[in-house]
């Protein structure tokens, strides 16, 4: 048992213990997670942490998701990072060998320009703190957005003793991401933006970290809490755990029911929240962001736990084995 395997099973054992009033997290051994994955139809995956850490693919993942699709279950990738389009994003699948179909592929960059298109039928300029997954993701659906990656040129700010901004008309959302060369000018220009309460003050997200291959790094939540904490405004988040995800989604794909589906995820405040909301069952991994210290001691629990995606490999191969047997089974046709 790995050491990451045997503090899991601290968090919840083999059973939902009660800690509190508040029921722990079940273990997933193979009985357990033979019974699950036998019932669930659709899987919606995070990524960061899930399937990846940075430029290198966790072990198995791609064994894990063909056992999937080979016992006809829907496949969802829904992530929090905007800093990558849906093309970009199927360019980095393919660049692990990883299939994804467009469709199954979910950002917080698209799903926030899907939100203000077919939501809000939004109409307006976008000013974007973030990097060119969002610009991108707004312009092909049709709306019009600056700043982002495209940086304003320096003239907009000379600093506090003549300030020039250059903000532009017809402006009426701001819309925040992760972006790594965020800088006092960005935040100047949104913040002033945003002094109109009727400006959209939206984001992708509000984590409060990022995963990465030299360990966790902020995330967007550190710029939604500067404007915040500057406007006195409450900032409406559009990724994960909200609803705007799974309304995206059943845009394409109709509803998804919530007892046949499972969120897989590293996060609890996210993954395991987004999926806790919708009613849906949960599974955390602890390849990413939460440790099984931080478990311990959370409120929110998710259904199962373990430790990596590649544990439920057995289970998906039992369950191919029951597959097999079955079609072994049925009469030849005449």
């Amino acid at each position: 048992m790995s050491e990451a395997r045997a503090d899991c099973a601290h968090c919840g054992g083999t059973g939902k213990a009660n800690v509190n009033g508040v029921p722990r997290a079940t273990q997933l051994d193979q009985d357990a997670g033979v019974a699950m994955l036998r019932s669930v139809k659709n899987f919606i995956f995070d990524c960061d942490g899930v399937l990846w850490r940075g430029p290198e693919m966790l072990p198995n993942v791609d064994k894990v998701l063909d056992a999937l699709r080979k016992l006809g279950k829907r496949i969802f990738f829904v992530t929090n990072n905007s800093s990558k389009s849906r093309v970009k994003y199927l360019d980095k699948f393919r660049g692990f060998g990883l299939r994804a179909e467009p469709n199954e592929v979910y950002g917080s960059a698209m799903v926030a320009a899907d939100h203000l298109k077919h939501t809000l039928n939004y109409k307006g300029k976008v000013f974007v703190i973030g990097d060119v997954g969002i610009m991108e993701e707004l312009r092909d659906h049709g709306i019009e957005c600056f700043g982002g990656h495209e940086a304003p040129p320096a003239r907009h700010f000379k600093g506090l003793d003549d300030v020039e901004l250059g903000t532009e008309e017809g402006v009426g959302a701001v819309l925040v991401g992760i972006d790594v060369r965020v800088n006092y000018q960005k935040l100047a220009i949104a913040h002033r933006y945003i002094q109109d309460p009727d400006c959209l003050f939206l984001a992708t997200n509000d984590d409060s970290s990022f995963p990465s291959n030299v360990g966790l790094l902020p995330g967007t939540g550190h710029i939604v809490a500067a404007l915040e904490r500057c406007s006195g405004r409450r900032c409406t988040v559009l990724g994960k755990p909200h609803p705007p995800v799974i309304a995206c989604i059943a845009r394409t794909h109709g509803h998804l029911g919530a007892d046949d589906t499972l969120v897989v995820g590293d996060r609890l405040d996210t993954d395991i929240q987004l999926g806790a909301g919708s009613g849906m069952r949960t599974l955390l991994l602890l390849s990413g962001v939460t440790s099984p210290e931080q478990l311990t001691k959370a409120h929110l629990q998710p259904d199962f736990v373990t430790s990596e995606l590649a544990d439920i490999l057995p289970m998906l191969d039992a369950l191919l084995q029951e597959q097999g047997d079955a079609a072994d089974d049925e009469p030849p046709r005449q």
